[in-house]
């Protein structure tokens, strides 16, 4: 998924591929944005990917087995990626998300982890980059 402040048509291509390649995955994040539909949000994409995430081809695998156990284990993990150029609006929104001030990478959220990283402007990478 996607979550970005503005709106789709002021994307650019690079940013428009991305959301399409999220199975067209966009939040809008708002001042008026709700912590809740954004956690519904990924509730719902948790629940049509029965738990699983997106496997990226050339990464090494673990078993499906194996998977299973360890998301039992240790709790379905939910990973967030918040790219841009302002360093300040990418705290704002990851505060936003993590609903806290310490600035932790991860956390604790409605009883699942998050982890979430920071990443620079997607909108200056050339398209081999993205």
């Amino acid at each position: 998924m996607v979550i970005s402040t503005q709106e789709p048509t002021e994307t650019n291509d690079i940013l428009q591929k991305i959301i399409q390649k999220c199975a067209n995955r966009h939040f809008r994040l708002q001042r008026s944005s709700s912590p809740d539909g954004l956690l519904q949000m990924f509730e719902d994409i948790v629940k049509v990917n029965d738990g699983r995430h997106l496997e990226c081809a050339g990464s090494q695998y673990l078993t499906m087995e194996k998977q299973a156990t360890e998301r039992l284990s240790e709790g379905v993990k939910l990973n967030l990626v918040v790219c841009g150029s302002e360093g300040t609006l990418k705290s704002s929104i990851s505060e936003w998300i993590l609903q806290q001030t310490d600035r932790r990478p991860d956390a604790e959220l409605h009883g699942r982890l998050i982890n979430l990283v920071e990443l620079p402007a997607l909108i200056r990478l050339s398209e081999e980059d993205a």
